[in-house]
């Protein structure tokens, strides 16, 4: 039992000499995990995370500019959309983690509402409280506004999203309807749902996935051409007043968690199966990192930052660490040794 314990306490001091050496060299080299975008207080804040999924560390947030309203980060991390006080939104893109100028988008409108890119972060869609909708589009490029359309409901918007081509617009009502909108005056109701409602476009395609709270169901919806076709693809225990989706890169399955929540899921599209995990902190977000098919779902100031990834065929919850805050597997390590002792 004694050496047991020794190997025990060697372990931990090893980990903790093995954690110190990748955080001195992901300082020097800083390969780039992914961008983690600032929520409450510090929405005007972007923070990277360099090293290598498993070893990775969050640095200090990056100097973007004097009178930051809210820094808009684009799935993966390349651009955002950066508003300022009294000026319509803007882009930036970022070299690694050297940000450019704000380059203008002619025609857009300052102070929208909400703000959702697609699943690449090509298109993006600003909702505006007169219920006006602008699509822009080229933002990997050329940005644009592409078009403006309007909608307007007696419950509400909780929730728009927007095709990689920025053709297809569904906005979720506060009752749980999703509405399809386009660049044209028409509306077609797509689905009739629940409160707790989550909803995004595959990849470069006019499919959405829906993951509805309600029912407990992940459907399909197909688009294309006016005429939504829904289709239901797998029965998943999940709860919680809100409900994040996001689909993988190649559209074939769809991360789900709920905020508040520590589980979360990823379900294959095509066969309805789905594999689960226990996050070890309640889940407050879902947001694409540089690799595609890895999410940010938590990043509270002073605390790790947690990531839940689907590559290869696992699905679990990686951490990286903070400056100055002790790594949450060194404590775990620290506590299996008591245990040992006692």
């Amino acid at each position: 039992m004694a050496r047991l314990s020794c190997f025990r306490a060697l372990s931990a001091s090893s980990f903790l000499l093995v954690a110190g050496s990748v955080k001195t060299y992901a300082q020097m080299s800083a390969p780039l995990v992914g961008m983690i975008a600032g929520q409450g207080q510090t929405r005007n804040q972007i923070q990277p995370v360099v090293g290598v999924l498993g070893a990775s560390t969050v640095r200090a947030p990056i100097s973007l500019g004097t009178n930051l309203l809210r820094v808009n980060l684009a799935p993966s991390g390349g651009w955002a959309l950066i508003e300022r006080r009294g000026q319509a939104p803007g882009l930036m893109t970022f070299t690694g983690i050297t940000p450019g100028e704000v380059q203008a988008i002619a025609g857009v409108s300052p102070n929208p509402v909400r703000v959702s890119f697609s699943p690449t972060g090509k298109s993006a869609a600003l909702s505006f409280s007169n219920g006006a909708i602008q699509v822009l589009t080229g933002l990997n490029g050329t940005p644009k506004m592409d078009y403006q359309t309007e909608f307007s409901d007696p419950a509400g918007m909780s929730a728009l999203a927007v095709s990689d081509d920025g053709t297809v617009v569904a906005a979720v009502t506060g009752a749980g309807m999703v509405y399809v909108l386009g660049n044209s005056a028409s509306q077609s109701l797509a689905y009739s749902g629940s409160r707790s409602l989550g909803i995004a476009f595959l990849p470069n395609q006019s499919t959405a996935v829906f993951a509805d709270g309600g029912s407990g169901t992940v459907s399909l919806c197909r688009m294309a051409g006016g005429s939504p076709s829904v289709q239901t693809v797998s029965s998943v225990s999940f709860s919680g007043s809100e409900v994040l989706v996001e689909a993988s890169l190649d559209g074939g399955a769809a991360f789900l968690v709920t905020p508040g929540n520590t589980a979360a899921y990823r379900i294959d599209l095509s066969s309805g199966a789905t594999q689960s995990t226990t996050l070890p902190v309640a889940a407050t977000r879902l947001d694409r990192l540089r690799d595609g098919n890895s999410f940010v779902v938590s990043a509270e100031a002073g605390k790790p930052a947690w990531f839940l990834t689907g590559n290869g065929s696992s699905l679990q919850a990686i951490f990286a660490a903070n400056p100055g805050v002790r790594s949450p597997l060194a404590r775990r390590s620290m506590a299996r040794e008591e245990q040992v002792h006692d």
